[in-house]
């Protein structure tokens, strides 16, 4: 599937998953998924793709402020309630959203410039991300253990499987998007949410929800 967000102007480039880059480790195999699944690529880890959206939407910050300088067009900030609200009953990407945007913002010198406010909302970036693909390696093993136990053909499985990962990283982009945008806020009003300190910051029980072990039918 060709990545249509890549060509639209005023929107960050994310860099892919299965891209090794500079600043990453080279990607490890996905064992949580079958060797024979197609559309399962060898995935850079969680906590270094986090870094890496930081870095980029940083930098997509930073373009951003030199076009306003320079009298160009650039993309405008948008309400927070706007940008969230189309993630409506989704907690986790909600919280993605505003960890990656905080640490976007902080990152690129815009807010809180020097100050170790950077580095604890990066690290909460990788935390965020490393839970998000413990949720999402939970969810695969509970879809292998329920082929296994119906039985169902590896022709049948692929497709579920191709189809699960393909809304996984669209469902990545859309978040990278959509905290693209909310930084943006962040600097426009040069603020950060409360500090990483607190303990409503802390995703770990607040703001992604128990999911309910499903047993094999």
């Amino acid at each position: 599937m060709a990545d249509h967000d890549r060509t639209r102007r005023g929107r960050p480039n994310r860099s892919r998953p299965s891209d090794p880059t500079p600043t990453s480790p080279l990607p490890q195999p996905d064992t949580s998924a079958p060797t024979w699944a197609p559309g399962v690529q060898h995935r850079r880890p969680s906590r270094a793709q986090a870094t890496q959206d930081v870095l980029d939407l940083a930098a997509f910050l930073g373009k951003v402020e030199t076009a306003r300088r320079q009298g160009r067009v650039a993309p405008r900030p948008q309400p927070m309630r706007d940008v969230l609200g189309a993630f409506r009953g989704l907690p986790a990407a909600q919280t993605t959203i505003q960890i990656l945007a905080a640490a976007a913002a902080a990152a690129a010198r815009h807010v809180g410039a020097g100050s170790a406010g950077a580095c604890k909302w990066e690290t909460l970036a990788q935390d965020n991300a490393a839970r998000l693909e413990a949720v999402r390696a939970q969810q695969r093993q509970q879809d292998q253990a329920r082929y296994a136990a119906t039985q169902m053909p590896p022709e049948q499985v692929r497709p579920r499987t191709t189809e699960r990962a393909q809304a996984d990283a669209e469902m990545d982009q859309r978040v990278f998007d959509a905290a693209a945008a909310l930084a943006l806020s962040y600097v426009a009003v040069q603020s950060l949410p409360p500090s990483t300190d607190s303990p409503s910051c802390r995703t770990s029980t607040l703001l992604w929800p128990r999911r309910p072990t499903t047993t094999p039918r």
